[in-house]
């Protein structure tokens, strides 16, 4: 056991006592007595040694006891050091993470709006124009007509006329056969007006009679496809280039839905990266 006694210069020392000793030996430890004694030394209570110091009664140890409890202070420090750096970097990661992730979502979403507004473009350009499918005739290989009967012009106007829309060679700008295995002619009408004449009334052809479609560019075409896919949809159809839904809702009334921007396919039930998905399309 150890004993504490006063120096001349008012310090406090460790001294060995004897169990037969009443008072504790004059002499100072020796360094080897302070390693020999570390282990013991290292539990002393650290709030005590602090308390003493303060008070200036903190008793001299030697280096070796100081480094003995520097160490087991630093050991019982280091896993929650280790811990505290593993959690840190992990929250700076995943913030680093979170903010790349918002940053690529913002540019995919601003992305998508601007292949959007350049199908519109595209799309706007066709305006007057129309698809029919199914016309009689043989398409030759220049997409010239071979005969009388395959004259373009002269099959769109016999089409109109079936559905009691009657028109003219001058309200047709162009028309020609579109190559491909498909037999369709494209047509441009010299005013809008007798576009939309025509589509109004296209529903009075009759079975195997000619179609008539809008004519959408390639990226629309595929967004319709996928549209008509949507669970919960009536139907879906395009007019004047913008696609138009009809959704049967549970009370039993039909909803209409006009998509013209991406978010507008949040109405027909669509979440977000189904809307993303549709950049795809554009490509």
């Amino acid at each position: 056991m150890n004993a504490a006694r006063s120096l001349g210069d008012g310090k406090r020392v460790l001294s060995p006592c004897s169990p037969d000793e009443s008072e504790p030996s004059t002499h100072r430890m020796r360094p080897e007595d302070y390693e020999q004694n570390a282990p013991s030394m290292a539990g002393i209570n650290m709030r005590q040694m602090v308390q003493d110091a303060m008070a200036g009664s903190a008793p001299v140890m030697a280096p070796g006891a100081i480094s003995s409890i520097i160490q087991n202070v630093l050991s019982a420090l280091q896993p929650i050091i280790a811990t505290t750096i593993e959690a840190c970097v992990q929250r700076a990661v995943e913030e680093a993470s979170a903010r790349m992730w918002d940053e690529t979502t913002y540019l995919r979403d601003e992305l998508l709006e601007m292949a959007w507004r350049v199908d519109d473009n595209e799309q706007y350009s066709r305006r007057d124009n129309i698809k029919i499918a199914g016309l009689d005739g043989k398409q030759t290989n220049n997409g010239d007509s071979a005969t009388e009967n395959n004259d373009t012009n002269h099959l769109v106007i016999q089409t109109c006329k079936k559905m009691g829309v009657d028109i003219t060679e001058n309200d047709i700008s162009t028309s020609h056969w579109l190559p491909g295995k498909t037999k369709q002619v494209i047509v441009k009408f010299t005013r809008r007006e007798t576009k939309k004449r025509v589509m109004e009334k296209k529903n009075q052809l009759k079975k195997g009679d000619p179609t008539i479609h809008d004519d959408l560019t390639v990226p629309r075409l595929r967004l319709l496809r996928e549209v008509r896919g949507t669970h919960g949809l009536k139907y879906a159809f395009t007019r004047d280039g913008y696609i138009h839904c009809v959704i049967h809702e549970s009370d039993g009334q039909d909803r209409k839905v006009k998509i013209r921007r991406p978010g507008d396919l949040h109405k027909i039930g669509w979440n977000d990266d189904d809307i993303r998905s549709t950049y795809e399309l554009f490509e």
